[in-house]
């Protein structure tokens, strides 16, 4: 008997996303996991298809769009699983939910854009239900249902609709035993070219931050797990390059160590090294231990979210952490040879009654104080996103100065965009102003300069360190100046993108919108802007 096919699909990012052109040398981890949860699912097989990460050109279109028509007469899909865990894929997540509707599949998402806000919206858009969240048991309930024509009543976790009514299921209880699930298996993902490979083995996240979307008590799975998923793709698609995607590593110090000593050990026998980056809070450097044990197992780069220099915002977005500390313990991390991403929200929202004490340009230049003065490696400088479900969200809707999504789609939720009204004396232009005189301050065509000199730069590294380390040190310094040069670049994209937006013309329409809601800080803009 011929088994039934569950496509998932991630869908594409804006062209506009500035991020958009890094996208084709991984996935997103989330899809990977569900499929490989229906792998073995009797009466069915699985695929993934990345949007961003597409190579097949047989099936392209002259766009460079997939011709999902002819992906579909090529290997009808009965069910069809959309991504959502990115708000500003939305708007083509829905335009292929359209479309495999019409060719009579059965469409399924899920991911933390789906929340109580934004679930009556995808039934608007022809999605047939809606996993809330973890999904890899909920799909594979949910298949069965679809294969034997079910009722999905007693599916727990999901919405959908009935008799015109959405219908919530009762909660399906987060995932304990980690372990439990398959190892996520990347092959499923088709004619897709892997460089970075993302990982994971933590869910959840503890620090409660007021932007961010993810939640509740961190899970983990035991490290020899991760070290076994590290080991299979390396054994099987020669990959050595790792994204650890959790939130906050190390936040079990103990198995942390452990799985470093288990990383470092791994490669020393196959004699190998892996370069690893990490996601991981500034007051780990306190942790010399944990730092050495980092840097043995492969850990090369560290992405920290600084998120502000200045103690107001900081305190706003209840961070945790003082300005004063902030540069102590970045050096820290500097002296133990990790390089550093760094990255920051600019404008962070003043809560009710709190009036921020600096300028726009003595914020901006507060910004490039500091960013000098922990010589970071690379920046990524975004302004605040009010993603669905985050308690930013609630409080900016609660004051009515989010921009209404039918002049501000979603499809601009990706931090370059100014997406509410921002405090005074900010206007949403000169906002969005700053981050661009921030980022192209940083990465700036000085880099081709540099690079061009570096290249002439060897003896003097080797006569410093030595031959075996100077090469290394000018290699480490010579990819730093290349991230640059490449950032450069793509901020020049993505400002000959913006020019073809018209995007302030529809945030002047969002922004008179609001105007009929009398919002003061609203008011106060408009009249200073006229003056």
């Amino acid at each position: 008997m011929k088994k039934r096919l569950f496509r998932i699909i991630i869908p594409a990012f804006p062209k506009f996303n500035i991020y958009s052109s890094l996208l084709n040398k991984t996935t997103a981890l989330g899809p990977i996991c569900i499929a490989t949860a229906v792998k073995k699912l009797p009466g069915w097989e699985t695929e993934v298809i990345d949007e961003n990460n597409f190579w097949r050109k047989e099936v392209l279109n002259p766009t460079g769009t997939i011709n999902h028509q002819l992906l579909q007469q090529e290997n009808p899909a009965d069910a069809i699983g959309f991504y959502g865990g990115m708000s500003s894929s939305i708007p083509r997540l829905y335009q292929l939910a359209k479309f495999y509707k019409k060719m009579g599949a059965f469409t399924i998402t899920g991911g933390h854009h789906f929340v109580s806000e934004t679930i009556p919206e995808a039934f608007d858009n022809k999605i047939d239900v809606i996993a809330i969240g973890e999904g890899e048991d909920t799909i594979k309930e949910l298949l069965i249902a679809i294969q034997e024509n079910k009722s999905l009543n007693d599916i727990r976790g999901i919405a959908f609709k009935e008799n015109g009514k959405i219908k919530y299921t009762p909660p399906r209880p987060p995932i304990d035993d980690l372990d439990s699930l398959p190892i996520p298996d990347f092959g499923l993902l088709k004619y897709a070219r892997l460089i970075l490979l993302p990982l994971g083995r933590v869910r959840g996240c503890g620090m409660n931050c007021e932007f961010c979307a993810v939640k509740g008590a961190p899970r983990f799975a035991s490290p020899e797990r991760l070290v076994e998923e590290i080991a299979k793709n390396y054994e099987k698609f020669n990959i050595r390059e790792f994204f650890i995607v959790d939130d906050l590593f190390a936040q079990d110090r103990e198995d942390t160590l452990k799985l470093c000593k288990l990383l470092s050990r791994y490669q020393a026998r196959k004699n190998i090294k892996f370069k690893i980056s990490v996601q991981i809070r500034l007051d780990k450097a306190k942790d010399e231990e944990l730092l050495s044990a980092m840097k043995d197992a492969g850990i090369r780069t560290v992405i920290i979210g600084f998120e502000s220099p200045i103690a107001e915002e900081l305190k706003a977005m209840r961070k945790g952490l003082k300005p004063e500390d902030i540069v102590r313990l970045t050096k820290r991390y500097q002296d133990y040879g990790f390089a550093i991403h760094g990255m920051f929200i600019f404008g962070y929202p003043a809560k009710e009654g709190v009036n921020y004490s600096k300028t726009p340009q003595e914020r901006v230049e507060a910004f490039k104080k500091f960013i000098d003065s922990t010589c970071l490696d690379t920046i990524q400088v975004l302004l605040p996103v009010p993603l669905p479900g985050t308690e930013l969200r609630k409080r900016l809707l609660a004051q009515n100065r989010i921009y209404p999504s039918q002049y501000i789609g979603w499809e601009y939720y990706d931090g370059t965009f100014p997406l509410f009204e921002p405090d005074p004396p900010f206007t949403p232009q000169n906002l969005q102003n700053a981050v661009l005189e921030i980022m192209s301050w940083f990465y700036n065509r000085k880099g081709y300069f540099r690079l061009n000199l570096h290249l002439f730069l060897i003896p003097s590294y080797i006569l410093r360190y030595g031959p075996k380390k100077g090469l290394r040190e000018w290699k480490k310094k010579l990819r730093m100046i290349i991230y640059k040069v490449i950032g450069y670049r793509i901020i020049q994209r993505w400002l000959i993108q913006q020019e073809k937006l018209r995007y302030f013309e529809k945030l002047d329409l969002a922004r008179k919108y609001l105007v009929k809601g009398k919002h003061p800080v609203l008011n106060f803009q408009l009249s200073s802007e006229s003056k």
